[in-house]
């Protein structure tokens, strides 16, 4: 979900719109998506997505198909692959921390949406 925050966040920054249509919300360990079970209940239905257990025995989510890249622009792209770059490596304890040091995390409460107005602060490389 940091990852789904970060492009939408970044993207809004850069070329003023989000990628998806994900809206987040102030969660405990920074922005989730906002409906965030419907969203996954809704993929592993319509089996774009499936369970599994790493070598810890943690859940993870699987994509059952390959990404169609025609949906997305050169510079969609480009977000999405710098945000990658960036979070990939990152701990969860890491990017809770980074996250919460979010402006729009922190001006809001335990499950309000984060106005994509808070975008201007966002930091993808800042405050690691």
């Amino acid at each position: 979900m940091k990852n789904f925050f970060a492009i939408d966040f970044e993207a809004v920054k850069e070329i003023n719109h989000p990628i998806t249509s994900f809206k987040y919300a102030h969660g405990t360990y920074g922005p989730v998506i906002n409906n965030q079970k419907t969203y996954l209940e809704l993929l592993i239905h319509q089996n774009y997505l499936e369970f599994a257990n790493d070598e810890d025995d943690k859940i993870l989510f699987k994509p059952t198909q390959d990404c169609d890249l025609s949906l997305f622009t050169k510079e969609e792209i480009n977000i999405m692959n710098k945000v990658i770059s960036q979070l990939k490596n990152k701990s969860a304890t890491e990017l809770t921390k980074w996250s919460h040091l979010f402006k729009g995390w922190n001006n809001t409460k335990a499950g309000e949406i984060i106005e994509f107005s808070h975008a201007k602060n966002f930091k993808l490389t800042d405050n690691w």
